[in-house]
């Protein structure tokens, strides 16, 4: 017997929580820890957290979550995400953003990076995102909107 998107019943589905997993809590962490317990018992999740100030790889503490590495070296950081997120066989990819300017560092790579099964889905956690977006220039902010069309759905929270 098959399941959605012509898997066997037990075959999972595959997600791919892109943001924050505690210890450090409030926010976006909080937020994707409750939606990863949520999920599961229903799912196989993963998460990769690039919002923690760790070293880089497996939390042993936590196996399915990737700790994307040290914050302040961006250009080394993001080149983990993306080559995890390669890595990784994933049917939906949910990125969370609290920042205008983390999300525009990673989004776009990041959708270019994913097989093209893969859906995807952004949450903007209010945060400094809104404030941000007003500020950035005009060529700035109609990037981020081109941007925000590769999703497949976009959550504003």
């Amino acid at each position: 017997m098959t399941g959605g998107r012509g898997r066997t019943q037990q075959e999972r589905c595959q997600v791919l929580l892109v943001g924050g997993y505690p210890p450090l809590y409030g926010g976006v962490n909080v937020h994707c820890q409750r939606l990863a317990e949520a999920l599961r018992s229903h799912v196989d999740v993963r998460v990769i957290d690039y919002l923690r100030d760790a070293p880089a790889g497996w939390d042993p503490e936590h196996p399915f979550v990737y700790r994307a590495g040290q914050v302040h070296v961006k250009r080394r950081r993001t080149l983990r995400i993306l080559w995890q997120l390669r890595r990784m066989s994933c049917d939906v990819v949910h990125f969370h953003a609290g920042s205008f300017n983390n999300f525009a560092l990673l989004a776009l790579p990041m959708l270019a990076v994913l097989p093209p099964r893969a859906r995807t889905v952004v949450t903007i956690h209010s945060g400094s995102f809104p404030a941000q977006v007003r500020k950035a220039s005009p060529v700035r902010r109609l990037l981020m909107a081109r941007v925000l069309r590769g999703f497949d759905r976009v959550i504003c929270v």
